[in-house]
């Protein structure tokens, strides 16, 4: 995000010196999270849920009844989102093989199937060195950039500097690895995929056939027991009733 220090290094970016709605225009910057996620601190979830950014209510009046951003959310999820998904996938598929599991409701259905479950959406943006503490533990990360500008990404612990070139893929363990990119100039804009271990897929137990099988009664090789109608009524038989049908049948 564009800060103090950004702001000293980078005046271009600091709207208060803004002369112009063009300048203002070219000064924007956003950082905003489409997909699913889980609650702030679970960092080994058991469940995930849509973000603010994907049910598209973050920031919008409660008076406000055309509901615009939702209508052209869609569009924007499979023209660009799912566009940049796919490039993550064939990435995602070579390092980690495994199919996503997550129901169709809980998923946000891209233009093509794809291993990630939340997508984030850059513009503009600086971070400094840093690992993404609230990512999943050892899940993947895929960034693709876009745009035009120069800079490098870089990753301390593996003494390892890229050349992070508009459309360029590279997916690493966001939560282990720490990365930056160098600080560049120019336009830039990102799509970060992300995935965790809800998607897994969970071998469902064998059913236990045995243990299933519709209830019945076994018949009994013992002979039947004749019983009287008073055994078989109980308190409920009527004695008067009972002796008259028994002295019209003498």
């Amino acid at each position: 995000m564009v800060d103090d220090y950004i702001r000293v290094k980078h005046p271009e970016m600091d709207l208060e010196k803004a002369q112009t709605l063009q300048e203002i225009e070219q000064r924007h910057q956003c950082v905003v999270h489409y997909g699913t996620w889980a609650p702030q601190g679970h960092t080994n979830p058991d469940n995930v849920g849509l973000t603010p950014d994907t049910r598209v209510n973050r920031g919008l009046p409660r008076w406000s009844q055309h509901n615009f951003p939702e209508e052209a959310f869609p569009i924007f999820r499979e023209n660009i989102l799912g566009i940049g998904s796919e490039v993550a996938r064939f990435i995602f598929e070579t390092i980690d093989p495994v199919e996503c599991a997550l129901n169709e409701t809980r998923r946000m259905n891209l233009s093509a199937p794809n291993l990630s479950t939340l997508t984030v959406l850059g513009l503009n943006s600086f971070t400094g060195r840093h690992r993404d503490q609230t990512d999943i533990k050892h899940g993947l990360a895929s960034l693709v950039a876009m745009g035009q500008y120069d800079g490098d990404l870089c990753f301390p612990s593996s003494e390892m500097k890229l050349s992070y070139q508009p459309g360029d893929c590279v997916v690493f363990r966001g939560a282990e690895e720490e990365h930056f990119v160098r600080d560049w100039r120019g336009y830039r804009f990102f799509l970060l995929f992300t995935n965790h271990q809800p998607v897994l897929p969970v071998v469902p137990p064998e059913v236990d056939i045995e243990a299933h099988d519709p209830c019945f009664n076994e018949i009994s090789d013992q002979e039947e027991e004749e019983l009287s109608e008073k055994d078989m009524l109980g308190p409920a038989l009527d004695e008067s009733e009972s002796s008259l049908s028994l002295s019209s049948e003498d």
